[in-house]
């Protein structure tokens, strides 16, 4: 989206609606995103005009709770013919458009970020998180979904992944950690070597994740 077609979100107000409704409109208007503004904001389906400007139109209403969202995923669905990409702050269940096309309701979380950020900085030692180090985490998300998760239209990798996802962000954050020169442990100075792989540095990164074990009490009588 470019500069000229960006929206400014009071909070308060019935300005949002409006502006957010003439920008929806508005040539390059796709992707909507939409974020702590009242539910409901878009009130004329403005949805329609992206998908006649884009094959799959982004839709992220990412408001919480769900009854605070500006669009649910069957309202997006409804108004882009199943063609919508669509990411929301609030659990929505897929929903399936007239034409029997389904929009996958991806919910946004900052948990398939931030541990793997927060993992990273300690394996380091840094005492800084730095610009570049949360960039690597961002560009290293996507790079775990497959053809078919993007063919399926989901843009998070799968929740019952999240170590995994965590391990593969830590290791891109210790990476940019080194070109910032921030890295401060001994061990990570070691493992990010040029000659250690990603593969190496992410299996040490797994070894060094906390691992709740529940062990089994047993009681003894008294002798």
């Amino acid at each position: 989206m470019t500069t000229a077609h960006r929206v400014a979100w009071p909070v308060h107000g019935e300005g949002p609606v409006q502006r957010q409704n003439a920008a929806a409109d508005g040539p390059g208007a796709a992707p909507q995103h939409a974020q702590a503004v009242p539910p409901t904001t878009y009130t004329h389906h403005p949805r329609a005009p992206p998908q006649q400007l884009n094959e799959r139109p982004l839709i992220f209403p990412l408001s919480n709770p769900t009854s605070r969202s500006e669009c649910t995923c069957e309202e997006a669905a409804a108004a882009t013919d199943g063609r919508a990409i669509f990411a929301c702050g609030s659990p929505f269940p897929d929903a399936t458009a007239a034409s029997g096309r389904v929009v996958r309701a991806n919910q946004g979380n900052n948990f398939f970020v931030f541990p793997g950020v927060g993992l990273g900085v300690w394996l380091c030692g840094a005492s800084v998180v730095s610009d570049n180090m949360l960039i690597a985490a961002a560009e290293a998300l996507p790079k775990l979904l497959t053809a078919t998760d993007l063919e399926a239209a989901r843009i998070y990798p799968r929740v019952c992944d999240i170590r995994s996802v965590s391990a593969h962000v830590a290791a891109a954050v210790m990476r940019a950690a080194a070109a910032d020169g921030a890295v401060r442990a001994p061990e990570a100075k070691r493992m990010l070597q040029p000659d250690v792989s990603d593969e190496e540095l992410r299996a040490w990164v797994v070894s060094k994740m906390y691992w709740p074990a529940y062990v089994p009490l047993v009681t003894r009588p008294h002798t």
